[in-house]
């Protein structure tokens, strides 16, 4: 069985772990503006469809937000009452060890039929973090109930892509034996098919080549990958050629350490928010008993789930990893009105997952089952049969619009 993974990241008091965040007055009446207060920030993922309670519940004391330059977003949320909150937005800076907040925005917002509006344009020079704090009517920090917390976004940046397939280590070929060349084109292909999109150009780079990467990582051996190395996907972001840098690197690997998993990314485009980056995909899979060599096209529809993750996308039913990353257990689903998700399997574990999977045994008893999404590019695994797998309309629709957030 095979595994979809997708790393969520998020900070205690932004990336200081242990050092500590310290507030900094920036504008002249201390007494209006209320510094972001939590020791962990949910992070909020532009027109994301799934409303978090997690993110509901810490809005109002700081939720992180990622934001581009030149770009519009608006954020809405459910509310009782009349009184309308003041939403005061601040950058974060390191000073001397500890973290600071600088206010970058004080928002006035509109209520209709119970829901507040607030809209607002990203002047910065380069995409970045910023941290959310709501202000009542008396200058302290609002305590009143908010629902269905909503970011949206659109921005400057082109809706096609390029793609730069990095072969790190020895390539150990696919089952069906395709060339280095060959997969590209075969990955060309499957993204233009299921993203619906154009890609102009599909790079071929080796790590041994990279300018500043390639003396550490040897082309006459495979390579195995830490899912748990976060750093990993942003080592090849950087290449001579500017084209080439501005890719979506599809970073190939010999196998990744994990059982059972055959790729893994960041949540939307974290690589791409500062010029680069992208996701893992293996040609081998670990698992207890042997090295299992994929197909190509197993190859293939891992890079495009992967990368779906990367544009913003979330597997249509959350499991108990997906959880476990985001620290967020209020979401099961992606919330996407177009997508169906599979109750039994949300936020279960992976040995449950396992069971419930279709037509497995629970707790010795056959379980007839077929989750409603598992045809979705998105589903949470691995089906083993590659065909009548796509995006549904409103998935593509979230992927345009991130696209033209995401510096490339």
């Amino acid at each position: 069985m095979k595994i979809f993974v997708f790393l969520q990241l998020f900070t205690l008091c932004v990336a200081a772990v242990l050092a500590g965040c310290s507030n900094e007055p920036t504008a002249p009446d201390r007494s209006k503006t209320v510094f972001p207060d939590a020791n962990f920030f949910y992070d909020m993922i532009p027109n994301d469809a799934a409303f978090s309670d997690s993110v509901a519940s810490h809005f109002a004391n700081g939720a992180r937000l990622r934001v581009s330059p030149n770009s519009s977003y608006t954020i809405s949320f459910e509310i009782a009452g009349e009184e309308v909150p003041e939403l005061q937005l601040f950058r974060s800076y390191e000073k001397n060890g500890s973290w600071y907040y600088q206010l970058a925005r004080s928002l006035k917002g509109s209520l209709e039929n119970g829901r507040v509006t607030y809209n607002f344009i990203c002047e910065e020079n380069s995409p970045t973090f910023w941290f959310t704090s709501l202000v009542g009517s008396d200058n302290e920090r609002y305590t009143g109930s908010l629902k269905k917390v909503s970011f949206e976004g659109e921005g400057m940046y082109s809706q096609s892509f390029n793609l730069n397939l990095v072969v790190v280590g020895e390539y150990t070929y696919t089952s069906d034996s395709l060339s280095v060349e060959q997969l590209a084109k075969k990955i060309k292909d499957g993204f233009e098919k299921y993203y619906k999109t154009k890609i102009d150009t599909i790079f071929i780079s080796y790590s041994s080549e990279h300018p500043e990467q390639g003396r550490n990582f040897s082309q006459n051996r495979p390579y195995v990958a830490d899912q748990m190395e976060g750093k990993f996907p942003a080592l090849f972001n950087v290449w001579p050629d500017s084209k080439k840098s501005a890719a979506l690197d599809l970073i190939l690997v010999h196998r990744i350490e994990q059982k059972n998993v055959l790729g893994f990314s960041e949540i939307f485009g974290m690589g791409m928010l500062d010029g680069g980056r992208g996701v893992v995909i293996a040609t081998h899979q670990t698992t207890d008993f042997a090295i299992v060599q994929q197909s190509s096209e197993s190859v293939v529809m891992v890079a495009i789930h992967e990368s779906g993750h990367f544009f913003g996308l979330r597997h249509t039913t959350q499991t108990k990893a997906d959880a476990d990353v985001s620290h967020d257990f209020s979401v099961k689903e992606d919330g996407i009105g177009d997508t169906p998700w599979c109750p039994p399997i949300a936020l279960k574990g992976e040995s449950v997952d396992l069971a419930y999977f279709n037509r497995r045994k629970l707790f010795g008893v056959n379980v007839f089952f077929d989750c409603p999404d598992s045809r979705n590019v998105m589903y949470p695994y691995d089906m083993d049969e590659i065909d009548d797998f796509s995006f549904s309309a409103d998935q593509l629709e979230i992927v345009r619009k991130n696209l033209t957030l995401i510096a490339h």
